[in-house]
C-alpha cells in the first residue's frame, strides 16, 4: 500500500539519508525527497509537505536554524519537523525552541520510526514535544 504523504529528509551523509529513504518506501511512503545539506533543503522546503527529518549538523548549515527559516517562510507551524541526529540530547532546548517536534535518533530504529510515522503523519498535532524520550506520549 502506498502513501501520498510528502516527506523530507535533510541529511548530509549519503548512506543515513538514503537508508531513511529507502525504509520509508519500504513502508510504503514514495514522496520521498532527500537534501544533502542547508542549500538543498531550502530549495525543497514546500508548503505541501507532511513530514521533514532534519539532521542537526550540516556542512553549510544548522537544522536547527533550518527549522526556523521553514516556518518562518511558510509559516506553517503544522508541519512536523523530526530531528534525526545523534545530538538531540545536547540540543534539546534549542530543538523544541525551533518547533522540532521529536526525535529520531541515530542509529536508525525501525519501531521509533513507526512510531513518529504513526504520531505524526495520519493528523497534523499542535506543534509541542511533550518528552525528548517518548514520541506523542
Amino acid at each position: 500500500m502506498t502513501n501520498q504523504k510528502r516527506i523530507l529528509i535533510v541529511e548530509d551523509n549519503v548512506i543515513s539519508g538514503v537508508l531513511l529513504q529507502e525504509v520509508l518506501k519500504e513502508l510504503g511512503y514514495i514522496n520521498v525527497s532527500l537534501a544533502k545539506n542547508g542549500k538543498e533543503a531550502i530549495e525543497l522546503f514546500s508548503d505541501k509537505l507532511d513530514l521533514i527529518f532534519m539532521d542537526i549538523n550540516l556542512p553549510d548549515s544548522n537544522g536547527i536554524e533550518l527549522s526556523k527559516i521553514f516556518h518562518n517562510i511558510y509559516r506553517h507551524k503544522d508541519v512536523p519537523i523530526i530531528c534525526y541526529s545523534t545530538d538531540y540530547l545536547r540540543y534539546e532546548k534549542e530543538c523544541i525552541a525551533a518547533g522540532i517536534v521529536d526525535y529520531l535518533p541515530k542509529p536508525l530504529s525501525h519501531k521509533k520510526l513507526k512510531q513518529i510515522l504513526e504520531c505524526w503523519l495520519p493528523r497534523r498535532k499542535p506543534r509541542a514535544i511533550r518528552s525528548s524520550r517518548s514520541t506523542c506520549t
